[in-house]
């Protein structure tokens, strides 16, 4: 038997099945080295998109949370560049606080300086790191000039900035309640804590009435001792109580128990009998809040009298609605006190142990005294009941411990101030919010945010750089001391603040009425802070602009970033700092049938990208983050790397295909009106895509980029185009019509679709690049743009036909399965296929076209199947009729070779 294969048109191409991208990628990141200032050069002049990086922080390797926004924010400019914008990418990092001070501290003990030094190093460090991880997953930026919160600049410019705020007023200083870490010895701000499930001792206290007699006789009740029971999570703030607050306007009732009456709100009275296995309990009064107001009662366990006052926090979800008050420790409790001038008492110091203020718990721990206080009560028989109370807690972000609320002297955002609060909240209904759930999450959060508490009590930030004149006991606000600050810092780092006396870090000769005695603020600024200002700092430079058209982070945000900028903006008196904002959610594991979805954890062996990097590439993680809607929490694990891994094979073997089949391609252009009815259709679909991708990239809908790709490669050209061509492009002279109609309709879909996976598939869309650019061509692909598909191949009516048409060669195909399953033929190439008289002669010849069979007609009748009464030619392997003194090959193929031998 004769071999033929070597008259066949072969596919040619030096681009492999096998991928191999660990080392492939190190070769192209060599290609690479001036993407960046290329591209910038490239795109100047056109209008400009500036996505603002969040900076991420600068300790430890990159992790999979990061990877993904990294990875969606890179994808983000570079479809911008691909659109023809010039969309430069500055990537930054958060250099202080107190995770790096903490690390730090475990090797380096010295002084602050010695600290701060190590913490820099330390910093830095780990900045060279990351940056060589991001620049391994494909990210494209301005690398040689990153934004570091540390960098001498940045750190005098955030200064600058704490001093406007100052000046304006919006930046005040006093003792206020904050939530307070004591085992970091820090206050902590809102976006610095991290909610869990937490059991605390609940109490039921007596506050006994100092004029029970004279309340009883107001009531017309018997004379006995009147009680207002408090209900409290936190008995350890018990020693600070000034008051007990009602509501206004709830009404209270009066319980007889045995020889005493207590207390409670109406509405919580069975509530609280039947926690406090109180049965049968009589209501011989009730009265509104406002009746009991400046009322006195004693103290549970000390000796003295606190009023009771009226507060509109008060609520009816759980308690008593008699709420114990203590201005020290509570937020809500501060206001109430400061509106009836009660005295802030916090008898526990930076290491939550109680002071002397206290003697009976002086030198123990607050969560030690929860207990201590409870003995107390019971010895003194105001405890009522107790019971254990599960309940959301705050805990430090960073240590994981249960944080207490203190009062200190601290540093204060006022929200309030000129309306900042307002003025925020209007910014964020203007801005667009992907998912648009984000604009209401947003204005919640604003509404309720308290003051904003901007110092730490740490050594590695920058120095809220303030100076105090001994001689007046006022703070200098003179802009030629802040300036000279600023100089200072510029040039030599903030940590000149705690290495320099006073008097070096003043201007020369400065006095302050009169006197140059002065001492310098110890606090330091909270990390957000600083990553507040950099829509300030940042967006100012000459090739970025103000405001950013995108903000892109974890849902994590509202509470940090997103705020912070927005705060910080506005009280700057400007418009937000952003655009738009997108969100993603966090990398979770998947559910499983005994579990929820988890976060992805290192603690519970979750690998680094750079491992997985080393054994897939970058390029499979890339398609990892494109292939999930990132507005939901995204799904991770090695299952699922493999799924993706399957969806890469398929696209890098569709561009194997068009490449193998373009070895000879003669560059000719073909109208569409000349082209076969299948090529049209092909051209169509490729016309219609490239604007729903486009369109897709532009709302930043990646998961839909990928769902397009993958199911117009998959079932479009794989399953159809590729599968009926094969034939016309391996058996067909090389030459002929056919052939070459054939290719210039793969060199569209190359042309056109290749720009399509380059800001995902960056290493691989640069690999095929690099097969098919010419002289004349950009360098890398990614200094290209998105094609423009020809208008004449949209064709609506087209693609409705052919929808028709492959409806019916679905039909068909289910036909010749179950022949075969049923042993009428063997294969389908040996079939003859009857589609039945209603189908037209027009789509009769498409469709043998399009069916791997050996003939179709359209006779009368229903649908049908047969075996074809013929043979198989030895070159094509089509089957053909048996004629007359017919050899082994069909009469295509025959007049192909006499061709092949002239």
């Amino acid at each position: 038997m004769t071999n033929y294969s070597h008259t066949l048109n072969l596919p040619k191409t030096s681009f492999p099945m096998k991928a191999n991208l660990a080392k492939r990628e190190l070769e192209i990141l060599q290609l690479w080295k001036q993407l960046y200032p290329s591209l910038r050069a490239k795109r100047a002049g056109q209008p400009k998109f500036v996505l603002h990086d969040g900076p991420p922080y600068a300790n430890g390797h990159v992790h999979i949370g990061t990877t993904l926004n990294k990875v969606l924010k890179d994808i983000t400019v570079k479809a911008k560049n691909m659109e023809g914008y010039d969309a430069p990418f500055v990537p930054g990092w958060d250099c202080h606080g107190l995770p790096i001070e903490l690390q730090v501290l475990k090797k380096v003990k010295g002084n602050t300086a010695q600290l701060r030094k190590a913490c820099r190093e330390h910093a830095q460090q780990y900045v060279n790191l990351q940056m060589q991880e991001f620049k391994r997953l494909g990210v494209v930026a301005d690398w040689d000039a990153p934004y570091l919160t540390m960098n001498p600049d940045f750190e005098a410019l955030t200064a600058q900035k704490m001093f406007s705020l100052v000046k304006s007023g919006a930046l005040t200083k006093g003792k206020k309640p904050v939530h307070w870490c004591v085992e970091c010895h820090t206050a902590l701000a809102q976006a610095e804590l991290e909610y869990k499930n937490h059991t605390s001792r609940a109490v039921y206290v007596r506050f006994s009435l100092v004029d029970s007699e004279v309340f009883c006789t107001k009531h017309n009740v018997p004379i006995k001792e009147v009680s207002l029971v408090v209900w409290t999570t936190t008995p350890w703030t018990l020693p600070a109580n000034t008051a007990v607050c009602l509501h206004a306007d709830y009404q209270y009732c009066v319980l007889a128990q045995h020889d005493e009456y207590l207390v409670t709100a109406s509405d919580l009275r069975n509530d609280f009998c039947d926690k406090s296995n109180i049965e049968n309990a009589e209501v011989v009064a009730t009265f509104s809040g406002k009746d009991l107001q400046n009322a006195l009662c004693q103290h549970p366990f000390l000796s003295r009298n606190v009023p009771v006052v009226l507060g509109e926090h008060v609520n009816l979800s759980q308690g008593t609605g008699c709420i114990h008050t203590a201005p020290g420790h509570g937020e809500e409790d501060f206001a109430v006190g400061k509106e009836y001038q009660l005295p802030v008492l916090c008898p526990v110091d930076d290491y939550g142990y109680f002071t002397d203020e206290v003697p009976q718990f002086h030198g123990k721990k607050v969560w030690e005294v929860n207990d201590l206080v409870v003995e107390t009560l019971q010895q003194s028989n105001t405890l009522v009941q107790q019971h254990d109370q599960q309940h959301e807690y705050p805990y430090c972000w960073r240590c994981h411990s249960p944080v207490i609320v203190r009062a200190t002297p601290q540093w204060f955002v006022s929200m309030d101030y000129d309306k900042l609060r307002e003025r925020c909240i209007e910014e964020a209904t203007k801005t667009q919010w992907i998912p648009q759930w984000g604009k209401k999450r947003i204005v919640n959060m604003l509404q309720k945010r308290p003051d904003w508490c901007v110092s730490r009590q740490r050594a590695w930030g920058v120095p809220i750089a303030v100076f105090y004149c001994n001689e007046c006991d006022t703070q200098v606000r003179d802009d030629v001391v802040m300036q000279h600050v600023v100089k200072l810092f510029s040039q030599e780092t903030c940590d000149v603040w705690f290495t320099k006396p006073v008097e070096d870090l003043m201007p020369k000769d400065y006095r302050c009425c009169g006197a140059q005695n002065f001492t310098k603020e110890n606090d330091v600024l909270d990390v957000w802070f600083d990553a507040g200002t950099t829509q300030d700092i940042v967006l100012k430079r000459q090739d970025l602009k103000y405001p950013a058209d995108l903000y892109l982070e974890g849902s994590d945000q509202f509470r940090g970033w997103f705020q912070s900028s927005l705060v910080l903006a506005v009280a700057g008196n400007k418009s937000a700092p952003y655009k738009a904002v997108a969100t993603h959610g966090y990398v979770v594991e998947p559910r499983t049938k005994n579990r929820e979805k988890q976060k992805v954890s290192k603690s519970r062996g979750a690998l680094f990208p750079k491992d997985l990097i080393e054994k897939y590439g970058a390029d499979l993680l890339r398609l990892w983050v494109a292939s999930e809607n990132f507005r939901d929490d995204v799904e991770f694990s090695p299952d699922k790397l493999q799924q993706v891994q399957t969806y890469y094979r398929k696209i890098r073997n569709t561009y194997r295909y068009l490449l193998g089949n373009l070895y000879d391609d003669d560059q000719q252009i073909h109208k569409f009106c000349d082209l076969p009815q299948l090529e049209k259709y092909i051209l169509t679909r490729l016309h219609t895509l490239n604007g729903e991708v486009r369109e897709a990239y532009a709302r930043y809908e990646y998961h839909t980029v990928f769902q397009l790709v993958q199911n117009f490669f998959s079932n479009e050209l794989s399953s159809l185009y590729f599968d009926v061509r094969k034939d016309t492009l391996y058996s067909e002279s090389a030459n002929s019509s056919q052939r070459r109609q054939a290719q210039f309709v793969l060199r569209e879909l190359l042309r056109t679709t290749l720009p399509w996976i380059a800001p995902v598939l960056s290493f691989t869309a640069e690999e095929i690049w690099q097969h098919v650019r010419k002289d004349c061509d950009e360098h890398s692909i990614h200094l290209s743009k998105f094609c423009n598909v020809n208008a004449d191949y949209c064709d609506a009516a087209l693609q409705q036909q052919w929808k028709n048409l492959l409806q019916l060669r679905t039909d068909i195909l289910k036909k010749l399965e179950d022949s075969k399953n049923r042993g009428l033929i063997k294969t389908f190439a040996e079939a003859h296929v009857n589609a039945g008289g209603q189908v037209s002669t027009e789509y009769c010849k498409i469709l043998t076209q399009l069916l791997p069979v050996a003939r179709v007609s359209c006779s009368d009748g229903d649908m049908s199947v047969m075996v074809f009464a013929g043979k198989k030619c030895q070159r094509c392997w089509q089957y053909f009729s048996i004629e007359k003194d017919s050899g082994d090959l069909c009469q295509r193929c025959i007049d192909v070779l006499h061709l092949h031998t002239e």
